[in-house]
């Protein structure tokens, strides 16, 4: 679901920056402070240095890359249902993990300057709350029989469908239900990741004092994710991508006019979104 999937985030980034109007974009470092806050307790000159940074680059967000989305904008509403074939759905795919390699590339520096200040309190209060959080995400899925998997799969994916092309006909709800019957399951696969992400980021954070070695690991965190990835992990991701890209194409390409119109009007929706938010 990765084109799918990226394309929701880019549009929730739009959406949250367009609550009230400007209002997320005016208060981005609350919003980001807070949820950092949920993670680990910053001390006043950190939240201090992080709200700053944050303004800075809320500013370089909206100079530079909401012009960006504009012109994606257009070039999406520029295709027909037939266009939507599995090369350009990985074209787009890529093209959306452009965008959100540009926010970690701007990021990446404040997060390592943020990343050395942590106290060892602060480290130990990161790595509980990120097990606590993992922990509920095995507690949710992880027993759960593949039936009910599978039925949760077409309930999201429904969903997504439903917002961007409105009411979905039987025949296009029999091709969710084949997408989400063929998903390879990746639950304990998430479960191992995350057990291994946590035991390098610890690793990481206790080499926070020695710059060769924290600078090396903290890239290789941040810009490769997937290194921490098993190799049969690797597989059923590459594998579920593909999946994704062949039933959402056959969905595109079977959208009738209301549809097509519904799905050209979202997009225009948050076309407009974008250039309120660059003019302002």
């Amino acid at each position: 679901m990765g084109f799918l999937r990226r394309f929701i985030v880019f549009a929730s980034i739009l959406t949250l920056t367009a609550c009230g109007e400007k209002f997320v974009y005016n208060n981005l470092d609350w919003f980001v402070v807070d949820y950092v806050d949920s993670f680990v307790d910053l001390e006043r000159p950190q939240k201090e240095i992080l709200t700053e940074r944050i303004q800075l680059m809320a500013e370089w967000h909206k100079e530079n890359e909401l012009p960006t989305y504009i012109e994606h904008f257009d070039d999406l509403l520029s295709l027909k249902p037939n266009d939507f074939t599995v090369t350009l759905l990985t074209k787009q795919e890529a093209r959306f993990r452009e965008h959100s390699q540009r926010l970690i590339q701007q990021a990446a520096p404040d997060l390592y300057a943020l990343s050395k200040q942590l106290s060892n309190e602060q480290v130990e209060e990161l790595l509980e709350n990120l097990k606590e959080q993992h922990e509920e995400f095995a507690d949710e899925y992880i027993d759960i029989e593949e039936q009910e998997r599978v039925e949760l799969y077409q309930s999201r994916i429904s969903k997504n469908m439903e917002r961007w092309l409105g009411d979905i006909s039987d025949e296009q709800e029999r091709m969710i239900v084949n997408w989400s019957e063929s998903i390879e399951d990746t639950r304990q696969d998430w479960v191992s990741y995350h057990s291994k992400f946590r035991d390098e980021l610890s690793q990481l954070l206790a080499n926070r004092n020695n710059d060769s070695l924290f600078q090396s690991q903290f890239q290789q965190m941040l810009y490769e994710p997937e290194a921490l990835f098993s190799q049969e992990f690797e597989l059923k991701r590459s594998e579920n991508r593909q999946i994704a890209r062949v039933h959402l194409s056959k969905l595109f390409q079977s959208m009738d006019e209301k549809q097509y119109r519904h799905l050209q009007d979202e997009l225009r929706k948050w076309r407009t979104i974008a250039v309120d938010l660059a003019a302002n």
